[in-house]
């Protein structure tokens, strides 16, 4: 409550000052230290949960800023689903990590790049047995500029979810000094 002094008049202002209360009682029962550990299948949502944010965050980026205007560049249309599958994805997932009580350990972030390294590894054997489209051109392995695309994906997956775990300290942190 003292981050929150500075900006309002707490004495005066009766609205306030309980909007505010009532605010720090919402956080405090969400964020109540005697929560009960998740079961298996509690973590193993997280897992799930915490390994596609980051994952959702970069796809929109690559689509919206490599494919996109790519694929726009080389005629093709747009159906309303895809289009607004990628104008959402990234702004619900961010609203989630916003919104929900789940912590957001670093070391998560294994599970990450299992799952980058899992789906690369799909690809390769899928294509060592015949099919011939890929999903993203540029991880083809026999192009040449490929390694270098793997480099960037690596490092950009990693900084999408170092952005995803800063959003989630960030929101910690905000909920501590307006509960404090």
């Amino acid at each position: 409550m003292g981050f929150m002094k500075g900006y309002y008049n707490m004495d005066s202002d009766v609205e306030s000052k309980n909007a505010i209360a009532t605010l720090q009682m919402y956080w405090e029962t969400v964020f109540a230290e005697t929560e009960d550990l998740a079961s298996f299948w509690g973590f193993l949502m997280q897992m799930i949960f915490q390994t596609s944010a980051g994952a959702v965050l970069f796809t929109d980026i690559v689509y919206w800023l490599g494919l996109f205007p790519l694929m726009k560049e080389l005629g093709r249309s747009y159906d309303f689903l895809e289009v607004n599958l990628h104008g959402t994805n990234a702004v619900f997932i961010l609203a989630d990590v916003m919104l929900n009580r789940m912590s957001f350990p670093w070391f998560r972030g294994a599970y990450f790049t299992l799952w980058t390294g899992a789906y690369v590894l799909f690809q390769w054997s899928a294509h060592a047995f015949g099919l011939e489209w890929w999903p993203y051109p540029f991880l083809d392995p026999t192009k040449k500029y490929a390694p270098i695309w793997y480099l960037i994906l690596c490092g950009g997956h990693m900084v999408c979810y170092g952005f995803v775990w800063g959003v989630a300290k960030v929101k910690r942190r905000l909920i501590t000094c307006i509960s404090n």
